[in-house]
């Protein structure tokens, strides 16, 4: 009870001082400690997620690759393609036509040049009659032309593969050729540094005996 009337004699001395200042039942005093301010929070603080680990790569590989990226020299350009013409079907040719009597031209498929098959001009309806001579130099010229185009192709991809092989064939000759006048040049490099470490005249080294600066 003492302290209960203290208190109030307390907050009523504190109104008198400070008028203008609300003082509820939940203002903090010495004697309720604590008491007026609101409670903080117990939650636990959330912890800020780290980023996902990952595994590391594999450094042989990535040294590998970086190294294989800075010293192999960059491949030449590959061969061209050579884009061949493909023949029509031999059947499918239109052979002009001028019809010996009103002199005006038409086109006939070749299929219709068969001996003893009869052509009619669309101009003036003239009849003509295929002989064995007209068809015999259709079919001849068709043959003969057809079967020297595969002959060429067949003999343009054989001097190019052969000149191919002889192609690659010298360079790797020359490969091999630097190779070896590579391991030359590492080995004379080699044996120079290994005689000047032989032969270097350090600062307090013996004299050998029988220099010519040796006494005795």
């Amino acid at each position: 009870p003492n302290n209960v009337e203290t208190e109030e004699a307390l907050i009523a001395r504190a109104r008198a001082i400070h008028p203008d200042t609300p003082f509820g039942e939940n203002f903090e005093s010495r004697f309720r400690k604590g008491q007026g301010k609101p409670v903080a929070s117990t939650a636990p603080k959330k912890v800020p997620e780290q980023p996902a680990i990952r595994p590391a790569q594999n450094a042989g590989a990535v040294a590998a690759t970086a190294a294989k990226s800075t010293s192999t020299p960059p491949v030449g350009l590959g061969e061209s393609i050579v884009n061949f013409v493909a023949l029509p079907n031999i059947d499918s040719w239109d052979i002009p036509v001028r019809c010996f009597k009103c002199n005006e031209p038409h086109v006939e498929p070749v299929r219709n040049f068969m001996i003893g098959n009869v052509i009619f001009c669309p101009h003036c309806n003239q009849s003509m009659v295929v002989r064995d001579n007209l068809n015999y130099h259709i079919r001849s010229l068709l043959r003969e032309a057809y079967e020297r185009w595969d002959r060429e192709q067949k003999n343009f991809i054989k001097r190019r593969e052969e000149a191919l092989a002889q192609f690659m064939e010298l360079r790797t000759k020359e490969a091999l050729e630097f190779e070896l006048h590579q391991s030359h040049e590492l080995e004379r490099i080699r044996q120079q540094l290994n005689a000047l470490g032989e032969t270097y005249d350090a600062p307090g080294r013996p004299l050998r005996k029988g220099s010519r600066f040796a006494w005795g």
